[in-house]
């Protein structure tokens, strides 16, 4: 069947081919009505889809009997707008209807998936700095315990029922999460469920002993937070001993060629002053 066959209204179509009968194929914007109908001598179907009937993220593909349309052969595909004044509606090209089905099905497919790939657990709101910066509730000694280690591990458990624990990488934070002293039981109970994990730590506490028990529960990798030279880092976290502390901690972790590594850095102000171009 051809458009002439038809009053096509704003109306677009990719092709047009024989399924059974006669199928016509593509996304009506508008209306659709025959000039003669009912049609003569054949049985004949309009198959669209429904741009008004997203559902779970998918458009509708729908298929009519045009024998089924009632007296008049009309039926009305998307609710009709009013159109401003003096605005001008161009129906879709074949080309960008099929951009648009491109679209439809990379985003339907990104809402099937949504594959799960990194978790971030804040294990504590303990913290022994007490940096500017901080948009976190931390304290040295909040109000709010630690979240218990059995928790987690609940939601670790339930994550794998449909998930691949290897996929998933879990980062630990806080606070400080090596305030915890049980940090070392929480990494072998999460590497013993098949998740790699590693943490981000501002190196107060990170000595070599610590750095290596970690490594042996299972850590991957370690982030170190470290804002500029000394002053202007142990201003930012309030506390004398922080920059020695951390650039320790980097000393150490670097010597180690199987952990990943990164150092994060916050650039106040007070540090773009303090440097000479």
């Amino acid at each position: 069947m051809n458009q002439e066959d038809s009053l096509i209204t704003d109306t677009a179509y990719t092709e047009s081919r024989e399924i059974e009968h006669y199928t016509v194929s593509g996304i009506a914007i508008n209306t659709f009505k025959f000039k003669e109908y009912p049609p003569k001598d054949t049985e004949m179907y309009l198959e669209y889809t429904d741009v008004d009937g997203e559902k779970n993220g998918a458009y509708q593909t729908k298929k009519i009997r045009i024998q089924d349309l009632g007296k008049e052969g009309k039926v009305t595909l998307l609710k009709e707008e009013k159109k401003k004044k003096n605005e001008t509606y161009h129906p879709l090209t074949p080309r960008r209807w099929l951009a648009l089905e491109i679209f439809r099905r990379m985003k339907h497919e990104r809402v099937e998936e949504h594959p799960l790939r990194q978790l971030f657990w804040e294990c504590t709101l303990r913290c022994n700095v007490r940096c500017r910066h901080c948009g976190s509730d931390c304290k040295s000694s909040p109000a709010t315990p630690d979240m218990p280690l059995q928790d987690f591990l609940k939601v670790l458990d339930s994550i794998a029922t449909h998930t691949n624990p290897h996929d998933v990488f879990v980062i630990i934070s806080g606070g400080e999460p090596t305030v915890r002293e049980d940090l070392e039981t929480c990494g072998k109970e999460i590497s013993r469920r098949g998740y790699p994990w590693g943490m981000v730590c501002n190196g107060l506490c990170l000595t070599r002993e610590r750095l290596h028990n970690l490594i042996r529960s299972g850590m991957r990798s370690i982030s170190i937070s470290l804002d500029g030279l000394k002053d202007v880092h142990n201003w930012m976290r309030r506390h004398p001993e922080s920059f020695d502390c951390a650039v320790n901690a980097i000393r150490e972790i670097t010597a180690i060629p199987e952990l990943t590594f990164d150092v994060i850095t916050c650039v106040p102000a007070v540090a773009c002053h303090s440097c000479r171009l």
